[in-house]
């Protein structure tokens, strides 16, 4: 689990502003990039919607993954976000790959 301080949100969210952002069909989409955030133990790279996600809502539990409701993969709209287990995510996701909704 990715602990970031309560105090240190909005220097995450800083972060992810200072990235090169689109808005399209709602979302707003950011290049697939690695970004530092503050921990209570030190430094940890994450995808930038899962910054998003911990910024906006909190930490994420283990056996809890992100998804994402819009479909875009690299949106970090935290609206288009959903908490789900990590086992129903990845079932999604193989369905999506079949061609299955």
């Amino acid at each position: 689990m990715i602990d970031i301080a309560e105090e240190d949100y909005p220097a995450v969210w800083a972060t992810l502003a200072a990235l090169r952002s689109i808005k399209r069909d709602g979302c707003t989409i950011v290049p697939p990039v690695m970004v530092r955030v503050p921990t209570r133990t030190g430094q940890k790279r994450v995808v930038a919607r899962t910054a998003a996600w911990i910024s906006t809502f909190g930490p994420i539990s283990s056996g809890h993954a992100i998804r994402m409701t819009c479909g875009n993969q690299f949106c970090i709209e935290p609206a288009h976000m959903a908490k789900d287990f990590k086992v129903a995510a990845q079932y999604e996701k193989a369905m999506k790959k079949r061609g299955e909704k």
